[in-house]
């Protein structure tokens, strides 16, 4: 009878041994500002779907194993992941570095070089406004990458709210679009007696050499004097022929755009620039020549993007209203 209980205290002691929870304990920095990485993942090597946290406003995270050292991945979009081994005696400090080609390409993200496809040049569209651009990377997600856009704009008793989504591939597609946007948009033109609203879809293809076409479709509908609305609508909100060509040059960015859709084209050209010792702010200047149906004119703009909000300024002295009103 001694050995039965010997043996049975024996293997709860090894049963309790092997199913201890321990706690693996980090911190997670910028390698070269030594900020906080806020969101990053933190994912155990062989088991990435049971055992996975996040860091928290503090850089920090907190992580149960059934074991005193665990190898892990931790990573952040715009960053290169790195894998390193955790052990419960001390908290480790894990430094990550920027992904130069994911730089990159947040960096084009922070141009908003085209006027958003389905509006037409409109001096009083966005005068003046605020736009922050917010990136999102789930759990574990290596090919996918995520914005949110939100736009307030205000000008000449008009105002208006963009939200859009941003879902971004970087694997390889074959032919699928690189990007897929889906968006909503609510105007009030004031000054016009009318409301539009629109629900819209748009897929890019990135192309060799720095190319990229649009195409996509959107839902509108107009309502007069904030009645029910009165023309439900299918509309091309993409592009029949829109090519766009980047150049990122050290800290300058170039870009450029052709459009054409029956009855509106434009021709665009735009420039950024980085500056601050950490480059967290960018200059963009804008010039665009348009043409809709019997209207023409030219768009200058100029925005300043700090961190990831952009305070912009758009002015379009030729445009007139006329399409405007006759909706009405």
């Amino acid at each position: 009878m001694k050995r039965i209980y010997t043996t049975c205290f024996l293997f709860f002691i090894v049963f309790s041994v092997c199913n201890a929870q321990f706690v693996l304990r980090g911190i997670v920095r910028d390698s070269t500002t030594g900020e906080y990485v806020i969101g990053a993942n933190v994912v155990v090597a062989h088991v990435p779907t049971v055992h996975e946290t996040v860091a928290d406003m503090n850089g920090a995270f907190s992580l149960k194993y059934h074991k005193p050292t665990a190898e892990v991945h931790v990573s952040f979009i715009g960053y290169i992941t790195r894998t390193v081994t955790l052990d419960t005696a001390r908290e480790t400090t894990i430094s990550l570095h920027i992904d130069q080609a994911v730089d990159d390409e947040l960096r084009r993200r922070k141009v908003r070089m085209r006027l958003d496809v389905g509006y037409y040049g409109d001096a009083k569209y966005a005068r003046t406004g605020v736009m922050a651009v917010m990136p999102v990377q789930g759990i574990g997600s290596k090919d996918w990458m995520m914005f949110t856009a939100f736009k307030y704009w205000k000008g000449d008793g008009n105002d208006g709210l963009d939200a859009s989504i941003s879902k971004h591939m970087r694997g390889k597609l074959g032919i699928l679009a690189h990007n897929i946007f889906l968006s909503y948009r609510s105007l009030n033109y004031r000054d016009a007696g009318f409301h539009w609203t629109q629900y819209r879809t748009l897929l890019v293809r990135y192309l060799p050499a720095g190319f990229a076409v649009d195409v996509g479709a959107g839902y509108n509908q107009i309502s007069l004097n904030n009645e029910i609305p009165r023309d439900d609508t299918w509309r091309l909100s993409g592009s029949l022929g829109l090519v766009k060509r980047f150049r990122l040059k050290g800290n300058l960015g170039i870009h450029t755009n052709f459009n054409y859709m029956p009855g509106y084209r434009f021709f665009e050209a735009g420039a950024f620039k980085e500056f601050g010792s950490r480059k967290f702010a960018f200059f963009t200047a804008i010039v665009k020549y348009y043409r809709y149906q019997a209207m023409e004119g030219i768009m200058l703009s100029l925005a300043v993007n700090i961190f990831s909000t952009q305070v912009f300024c758009c002015d379009s002295p030729k445009i007139h209203f006329d399409y405007f009103h006759a909706m009405k």
